[in-house]
């Protein structure tokens, strides 16, 4: 059995969009987010619609049809629309100047 501990480091992040509800990630910082929701092919589409990032979300204030529809936000990457638990979906990669420099292994 493998034990999922919360890492310290992660951050949630929440990008409220104009056309959706939104995008939920978790990432080191915001930059390092928005590195994955471009790797995810969400920016640079998405930038102009993005309305608010709040960081450090509690999930349990985000609407009903997220929380029954997302991964865990706990685990690095896109949690809404559940990204991190797709098995084609690996980051990988290592901090370079403060920043997570990822690659997506399929």
């Amino acid at each position: 059995m493998r034990l999922l501990l919360k890492n310290p480091l992660l951050r949630r992040y929440w990008f409220q969009t104009k056309i959706q509800q939104g995008l939920g990630v978790t990432a080191y910082s915001q930059a390092d987010a928005e590195e994955i929701l471009r790797i995810a092919g969400y920016f640079p589409t998405y930038i102009p619609l993005v309305q608010e990032i709040v960081e450090d979300i509690d999930v349990s204030q985000i609407v009903d049809n997220v929380q029954r529809n997302m991964g865990p936000p706990s685990v690095r990457g896109v949690w809404y629309p559940c990204l991190n638990l797709h098995p084609g979906y690996l980051i990988e990669g290592q901090m370079e100047n403060g920043l997570f420099a990822a690659s997506i292994r399929t």
